[in-house]
């Protein structure tokens, strides 16, 4: 009995295991490529402008300055900063952990 319903669910579960390797698959390849930016010094704005991510930044949240990780205010503790103005020509720099494209 166990093994006719192993036989019945084998390719069920094939069919579910490629459409979720192949609904995840270009997200993970694109995380992948992105990995090494997430530890980087600096970042480029869309003009090439280098940035730094260690600096002295205003949380959107509680408008607190800090110095410190552009990703997380260290008055209030807030994670959602999404982009950086360029210190340069005032270009967005998006940061790459937030990026859904």
């Amino acid at each position: 009995m166990r093994i006719g319903m192993w036989l019945v669910l084998a390719p069920l579960l094939a069919v579910v295991g490629a459409f979720v390797v192949a609904t995840y698959l270009p997200q993970t390849v694109r995380w992948l490529w992105r990995l090494p930016s997430y530890w980087a010094d600096s970042l480029p704005c869309p003009s090439g402008h280098p940035n730094p991510v260690a600096s002295r930044w205003e949380c959107g949240d509680c408008h607190g300055q800090y110095m410190g990780w552009v990703g997380k205010c260290s008055v209030c503790g807030s994670t959602d900063v999404e982009w950086f103005p360029c210190e340069v020509c005032e270009l967005a720099v998006v940061l790459p952990w937030r990026r859904f494209d």
